[in-house]
């Protein structure tokens, strides 16, 4: 089974860094967005994009900013607007605008791919993705023994378990708020 459709909430930390579960990734994708990290061929993906953050901050939204520009540079197509979740705004407060978003502009669009609008994406794309994944996951990992790259070679993002787990997480704690 490849992943097509990734779902990523992101929320920037101090001054516009990655939180702790998602330094690496951001340490990646701003090497690929400076040019010395190799761009990812990520063609083949889909995904939708939650920021996190407090318009307090002069540097509100910079990891949110940030992974969106990597996805798209990589060849990602995003699916519906980017979601803006702002810890500082009461019109809408941060858990509304999630839910608004979520219902607005992420479910259409899942709905969408799920109902077969889209073409199968081509295979060949999809197994340079997932090389392409392995190596981002290796220099992320470089502890990571040879089974671990092997068991990522089951499919798309399988690998990069450590940051879906987080995002799984962080998913599971929105929609849990939206359904009170």
């Amino acid at each position: 089974m490849w992943t097509e459709v990734v779902v990523m909430c992101v929320s920037s930390y101090g001054v516009g860094q990655a939180p702790l579960g998602g330094q690496k990734f951001r340490a990646v994708a701003d090497a690929v967005i400076g040019g010395s990290e190799e761009k990812v061929d990520l063609s083949a993906v889909q995904y939708a994009l939650l920021g996190l953050g407090d318009s307090s901050y002069t540097t509100f939204f910079e990891n949110p900013k940030a992974t969106d520009k990597i996805m798209e540079q990589c060849g990602a197509t995003r699916i519906c607007g980017v979601g803006m979740g702002d810890a500082n705004s009461d019109d809408p407060d941060q858990i509304e605008a999630i839910r608004i978003w979520t219902d607005d502009e992420l479910v259409p669009a899942l709905d969408k791919i799920l109902m077969g609008d889209n073409e199968d994406p081509n295979i060949a794309r999809l197994e340079r993705a997932r090389k392409d994944t392995l190596r981002v996951y290796q220099s992320m990992y470089p502890e990571a023994s040879e089974s671990t790259t092997d068991d990522a070679s089951k499919g798309v993002f399988y690998g990069l378990g450590k940051i879906v787990v987080v995002v799984g997480v962080a998913l599971t704690a929105i929609v849990m708020a939206t359904q009170r």
